[in-house]
């Protein structure tokens, strides 16, 4: 099982890859929030709305 800090930077990374899929940056903003990372979860999402301003 991954600790939370790996899994932060598992997400970092993914962020970095994909910064321009809306799915994605949609669902990993809400494991942020989920996660108590509200700042980085609201980026997220907003960046989402910028590409696909219906999917949220």
């Amino acid at each position: 099982m991954q600790t939370l800090s790996a899994q932060i930077s598992c997400s970092h990374i993914i962020e970095i890859i994909y910064h321009k899929d809306p799915d994605l940056l949609y669902n990993l903003g809400l494991c942020y929030v989920d996660l108590g990372q509200l700042d980085q979860g609201r980026e997220l999402l907003h960046r989402c709305l910028q590409f696909a301003p219906r999917t949220v």
